[in-house]
């Protein structure tokens, strides 16, 4: 009999338990707790133990039961690995970010030197009434003093402001708040990283290809051979760097080579990034999008080249929901994070960003303490469960899931309480992710 559990992690044991989903899988069974991300895969004489035991038998009726079939040391065996899963186990704590300021995402300018096909934001040209630096830099201390931990300082191209990014940065290592700044390396100068050795900046820098013709044809002629001179400056004077990377038609094919590239350059963690429809993204959609199929297929690819090579693959913590001990219910957005606009808009997270029902205020007008204690868009966020989504409700994944993204559900149909049928990249994401650990189980056995 085989037992093997993926993770602490088509048809339901309805008759056995409402929280238990079974689906048949290559001869096997993944077996999926609703309520606590645990997830285990058994053949089908391990299935026929695990019904006994759903139904509340001890161990000896067990053995009892399945003596004419299997060897009472192979029950017993199989009895202990299930128990030793938790598959069994439906009381797990459900982890919500508590409704504490930890961080921020601040776009301190729409300016930007580039005009990448893929930019959500459409960054180009500076707004006219962007934020002053005396403005951010106060708005930073009223953070600080509602618990600011992270912050993350992003565009446009935040190079652009380069005296307001050195001021924050030493702010911050002032203030004990740890800071990434995220830039497309092409203004990056000595000075630059002077800074942010200086005062431990960590660095997110953006690349899309492997080779000048995939990167340019994304991100602009030239591009390409400034960013590995970027990166190679950074990792020579040993900053903590991520290097951001979005998966899109463009670049499907050269994924993997992407992962040889930056672990050539010394580079330990890579964030892949799902292409979000906004800005000029969505006006390239056609050239740019991919099938969710082909985009966790090669996430896969990815994962393992990057495993092969010493290059860790990020994606959303999404392999650290599949290994936790507690249930998720949507992520922290208006819990623990929001996003600021370079003009001062409050929003829950960036994926929010040109949604104006949920623009929580403006940091101009309103005091950012008023805006995280009072805003009515972001208590909306806060007061959601998975209960409230009626697609949710009994869905298999719910708690590897987590509910998804919020920002999406409501894109698509305007009210988190309107989901009825799950249409989320998520859901599929997930179940394919399952499948793919299912596969190392069986293969390994």
């Amino acid at each position: 009999m085989e037992v093997h559990k993926m993770s602490q992690g088509n048809g339901d044991l309805a008759e056995f338990s409402p929280f238990l989903h079974i689906k048949e899988y290559r001869g096997h069974f993944i077996v999926i707790n609703k309520e606590c991300p645990r997830v285990i895969v058994v053949d089908k004489e391990g299935l026929e133990v695990l019904k006994l035991l759903v139904r509340g038998m001890r161990n000896e009726e067990i053995c009892k039961v399945l003596q004419h079939k299997y060897k009472q040391e192979k029950i017993l065996e199989t009895i202990e690995a299930i128990h030793n899963s938790k598959i069994l186990d439906f009381n797990c704590d459900i982890y919500r970010p508590p409704i504490h300021l930890k961080s921020i995402y601040f776009m301190i300018t729409h300016a930007c030197n580039l005009q990448c096909l893929h930019c959500y934001a459409a960054a180009g040209n500076r707004y006219p009434q962007e934020l002053s630096d005396d403005e951010i830099l106060a708005c930073l201390e009223e953070a600080r003093d509602l618990g600011l931990q992270s912050l993350v300082i992003s565009g446009g191209e935040p190079l652009i402001r380069r005296s307001l990014v050195h001021n924050i940065a030493e702010w911050a290592w002032d203030n004990n708040i740890d800071l990434t700044v995220e830039t497309n390396g092409i203004l990056l100068r000595r000075e630059d990283i002077d800074i942010f050795k200086k005062y431990d900046v960590k660095v997110g820098i953006s690349l899309d290809g492997s080779n000048p013709q995939t990167n340019d044809f994304i991100r602009g002629d030239g591009t390409f051979e400034k960013v590995i001179t970027a990166i190679k400056l950074l990792v020579k004077n040993k900053l903590r760097v991520l290097v951001g990377f979005t998966l899109m038609k463009p670049n499907i094919n050269d994924a993997e080579n992407f992962i040889d590239l930056v672990a050539s350059l010394g580079i330990k963690w890579v964030d892949v990034n799902k292409l979000y429809l906004a800005g000029r993204a969505l006006k390239n959609k056609t050239i740019l999008d991919i099938p969710i199929d082909t985009f966790i297929r090669t996430l896969i690819k990815m994962h393992e080249r990057g495993k092969l090579k010493g290059v860790n693959i990020t994606f959303e913590s999404a392999f650290t929901k599949l290994f936790s001990d507690k249930r998720r219910e949507f992520c922290g957005a208006a819990r623990s994070f929001i996003t600021i606009t370079p003009t001062g808009e409050v929003y829950p997270c960036f994926g929010f960003y040109a949604l104006e029902k949920y623009k929580a205020g403006n940091i101009r007008t309103e005091s950012l303490k008023t805006i995280w204690d009072s805003s009515p868009s972001l208590n909306e966020i806060r007061k959601l469960n998975l209960n409230d989504i009626p697609a949710c409700r009994d869905c298999a994944i719910r708690s590897i899931c987590g509910g998804g993204c919020l920002a999406e559900i409501i894109k698509d149909h305007g009210s988190p309480y309107q989901m009825h049928s799950c249409t989320m990249f998520y859901r599929e994401f997930y179940w394919r992710l399952i499948e793919y650990l299912a596969n190392r189980v069986i293969d390994e056995n």
